[in-house]
């Protein structure tokens, strides 16, 4: 390597860990991230995940959740280095790629830029979606050492172990992951041996019976298959709970419809293309198993919710399908057309992560400049966000500093952790399709015996009709409120 292009290399990889710790360490997400962030907390102060507390996913994220407590101590910053870490890793198995695929300098750096704008960029805390994405790319690589390894047994052995890791963190792209590598194993002749997939499945299975050893100790095995299969087959694909409208059903002005119609289907359109031109060039080898696991991942994972969180590391993921594009076509006016979209694909991704509404629902990354010194958080956050945290931690400070316990109702359960206070309930995931009557009576049952001196709120409760909501009204006074949120006290 010559050393002007090493110092080129080494500027890049200094600019892209700085933009990701600029990712990492801005935003400030209460309800999702504060889900898996009170499951880890919940999971540290020795409780048992769905045995003492409902979690509608697999354990994966909340495990890493209280290793990053272990640690780096109880903060929102403590799981952001851990999502840090994850992210300098997809990257160095990105740089690994372009290595085995020869790719040009510039072609690398835009490969990169696509995954870290598009993945990090949108979901920066410790989600499941991102730490399958990494899954995802590193059986790539295994697969792609495997092609000319003497010892192909050990290889499968560790994409077993990562497609059961998989998972672990996510049902539904562990199971997209799992069909991905048996797929590849009847397609690829190197690896359509029984022994090979003999070995997988030992890998498999050591992580799983692992795991399943972790529920029988905690006498929880029997809970998480009846939790998982109540809350992934019968609430969310029977009832619908989570149904969203498709993104080009809302009104709109008919080039808009189009333009979300291909933007929301890009991914699998562009692993399609893919397939074809590594096909058609007879090259198919293990490079096929990239836009085969892009494709499993969006059919398993963009219904029942379509919408921008969901797309966007899909987005991330299909950039080395785009870049077999790239580099497949031999056709100069064909390549030049390729190499614009890629460009244009990551300066959407700068634009998007940057400027547009951070997870959706909240202010832009780049106006997220004021720094949360509080010892829970250590992030920088909006005018609105950091005046939540200040005031209400304030407010619990000077009024509430002896309490053990307070309720979140419904959805805000990063205030858990950052009151440094535990939930009586069994509840942290109040969605009015999750929560029956059975669990509304349960939930006041348990604050009627308790006798909370406050509850936190973060929706408007006055004409709310639910039987949580009508027990908080009769029984507790607004003691403060900021902006969305009100601080009930009880009335003695």
């Amino acid at each position: 390597m010559n050393r002007p292009f090493a110092l080129s290399s080494l500027i890049f990889l200094v600019l892209v860990f700085l933009i990701l710790i600029f990712f990492h360490t801005r935003g400030f997400i209460p309800y999702d991230e504060g889900w898996f962030l009170q499951a880890g907390k919940r999971l540290l102060d020795g409780e048992k995940i769905y045995k003492d507390f409902e979690f509608l996913y697999n354990p994966g994220g909340a495990y890493l959740n209280a290793l990053a407590f272990s640690l780096f101590g109880e903060s929102i910053l403590a799981s952001r280095l851990l999502a840090l870490a994850n992210s300098v890793l997809t990257v160095f198995i990105l740089l690994f790629i372009s290595k085995k695929l020869k790719l040009s300098g510039f072609l690398s750096a835009v490969l990169v830029l696509i995954y870290v704008f598009w993945g990090p960029g949108h979901i920066n805390f410790v989600w499941p979606v991102m730490l399958c994405i990494t899954a995802a790319l590193g059986t790539g690589v295994l697969f792609l050492l495997g092609e000319k390894s003497k010892n192909k047994p050990r290889v499968v052995f560790f994409i077993g172990i990562i497609s059961a890791l998989t998972f672990v963190f996510k049902q539904i792209f562990g199971v997209a992951i799992f069909v991905t590598n048996l797929l590849l194993f009847l397609i690829a002749k190197d690896y359509r041996n029984a022994k090979l997939i003999f070995w997988y499945f030992v890998g498999y299975g050591s992580i799983a019976t692992l795991q399943a050893l972790y529920f029988l100790h905690n006498q929880t095995l029997l809970i998480y298959i009846k939790e998982i299969y109540h809350f992934t087959v019968v609430k969310i694909y029977q009832q619908g709970i989570l149904n969203s409208d498709l993104p080009w059903n809302y009104p709109a002005p008919i080039l808009t419809k189009v333009f979300k119609f291909f933007f929301y289907f890009s991914p699998i359109l562009i692993s399609i293309v893919s397939l074809k031109v590594l096909f058609a060039r007879k090259k198919t080898k293990m490079l096929i198993y990239f836009p085969l696991i892009t494709i499993a991942y969006y059919v398993f994972s963009i219904s029942p919710t379509t919408d921008y969180v969901h797309i966007a590391p899909l987005l991330a993921l299909s950039s080395l399908p785009l870049v077999i594009i790239y580099q497949g076509n031999k056709k100069t006016w064909s390549k030049t057309g390729i190499g614009i979209i890629l460009i244009l694909v990551c300066l959407l991704g700068i634009y998007s992560s940057l400027f547009r509404n951070y997870y959706r629902w909240n202010a832009p990354l780049i106006s997220q400049s004021l720094f949360s010194d509080n010892h829970k958080m250590l992030l920088w956050t909006d005018t609105k966000e950091n005046k939540n945290v200040s005031e209400i931690t304030n407010y619990f400070d000077k009024n509430s500093k002896n309490e053990q316990y307070i309720f979140v109702y419904n959805f805000a359960p990063a205030y858990y952790l950052l009151l440094d206070k535990k939930n009586p309930t069994r509840y942290d995931y109040l969605h009015t399709g999750v929560m029956d009557t059975g669990k509304q009576n349960e939930i006041v049952d348990v604050l009627q015996k308790m006798k909370l001196k406050h509850i936190l709120v973060n929706i408007d409760i006055s004409k709310e009709p639910t039987i949580v909501s009508k027990y908080i009204r009769d029984n507790y006074n607004i003691a403060k409120e900021v902006n969305e949120y009100s601080i009930w006290k009880r009335i003695k």
